[in-house]
């Protein structure tokens, strides 16, 4: 009997058709088959979505074909959920699971298994994006070889999943360690996206305190008009990143009422930043003005700021997908404890924690939604995918 316990507690996603007791009451089901149905609803269209918004991108990088990658895998989740309102509706009826069925719930755990190590390598890209921008590791050509790698050991370790179905589904031994790979797989994950993104974390952090002193240093310069010292004084502290000196040159003034210090003399607003030549007092140009050089900034900014907007939509998707898993986990981990407790737990409470593991399938569907709201880029990406599409 325990042996029996131990086969039911390590049923990946809590599959009703691997196990030798009796059908779970009819809510759970019902209510399953009604999740595992809107998973599919939303799920499928909105993985097709994002690989449409990545796929026409001319300029992919490393970031987009993780993403790419990660869609892939939930959309065949999404895709598979199919099988799984198939066997919620064959238990509610009563009948007997076709084997083909067991089969394919080896390739639900090849794909959940893909899904997790593709959000676990995203975290390690953001590493490499943010705290080695000058030094990445992962080129397009490196990330494609890093998501066949992740898909091959997908595969690997759930070769004991496929053995299982197409010999003994309640092989004990080949189920065990279906939960330790399992387990390894999500340890992994869990791992790298703590320790990626609290380094990711960490460097934000530093480059902000950064650029609060940068502008501080240039505040009283570009705020008003400063006397000459001060403007001086801002001009040698930022000549080194933000500007070019412009060689003098012999200027000739033919006006009588300029001295010569008057000419020699920079103006208040050259040390300013602001790009372009100078007037002197007779209203021509004068070359000798410092001639800052800000045409990168800007861009350099812009880039900056869609790099944090990324990480941070990628980091939201990480949060919700550990918080998703949880259920599942916690059932696992209660159910091998309760091996060593007189007094078992309470059914009622297993049964709602196992029903509630079907939710850890919304982290495959969700990620449409997620990446929507954090980044305003993909939002506009998909209005204008969708305005492309005719339905007729």
């Amino acid at each position: 009997m325990e042996n029996q316990s131990v086969a039911n507690s390590t049923e990946f996603l809590e599959d009703p058709s691997l196990s030798s007791e009796a059908p779970i009451a009819a809510n759970g089901s019902l209510f399953k088959v009604i999740v595992h149905a809107i998973l599919f609803v939303v799920g499928v269209p909105g993985n097709c979505l994002i690989l449409r918004v990545y796929w026409t991108k001319t300029h992919k990088t490393s970031t987009h074909i993780f993403i790419m990658a990660l869609a892939w895998a939930d959309l065949a989740v999404c895709s598979l959920r199919w099988r799984r309102i198939s066997v919620e509706s064959i238990l509610l009826a009563g009948g007997q699971i076709p084997k083909v069925l067991h089969i394919i719930w080896a390739l639900t755990t090849t794909s959940s298994a893909a899904s997790v190590l593709f959000t676990a390598v995203i975290a390690a890209d953001r590493y490499d994006c943010v705290c080695r921008a000058h030094n990445r590791f992962f080129t397009k050509r490196r990330a494609q070889a890093a998501v066949c790698m992740a898909l091959s050991f997908s595969f690997a370790i759930n070769i004991p999943a496929f053995i299982a179905m197409i010999t003994d589904p309640s092989d004990v031994v080949l189920r065990m360690l279906v939960l330790a790979f399992q387990v390894l797989c999500f340890g992994t994950a869990l791992v790298m996206i703590a320790v990626c993104y609290g380094l990711v974390y960490v460097t934000i952090r530093k480059h902000v305190r950064v650029g609060v002193l940068a502008k501080t240093m240039w505040g009283p310069a570009v705020a008003g008009m400063p006397d000459l010292m001060t403007a001086r004084s801002a001009v040698s502290k930022t000549c080194d990143t933000n500007i070019i000196l412009v060689p003098v040159t012999t200027h000739t003034d033919p006006s009588p009422n300029i001295s010569a210090t008057d000419k020699t003399t920079d103006a208040p607003s050259s040390s300013r930043g602001i790009p372009g030549p100078s007037l002197d007092a007779a209203g021509e140009k004068n070359p000798r003005k410092l001639q800052p050089v800000n045409e990168e900034r800007p861009r350099n900014l812009k880039g900056v700021s869609l790099q944090r907007k990324t990480t941070r939509m990628l980091f939201i998707t990480s949060v919700v997908f550990l918080l998703l898993w949880l259920p599942y986990w916690t059932k696992v981990v209660l159910e091998f404890a309760s091996f060593g407790l007189e007094t078992p737990i309470n059914p009622t409470f297993m049964r709602i924690l196992g029903d509630s593991t079907a939710l850890l399938f919304v982290n495959n569907a969700v990620n449409p939604v997620i990446y929507g709201l954090a980044n305003k880029r993909f939002r506009k990406d998909c209005w204008q995918v969708l305005q492309k599409i005719k339905l007729w």
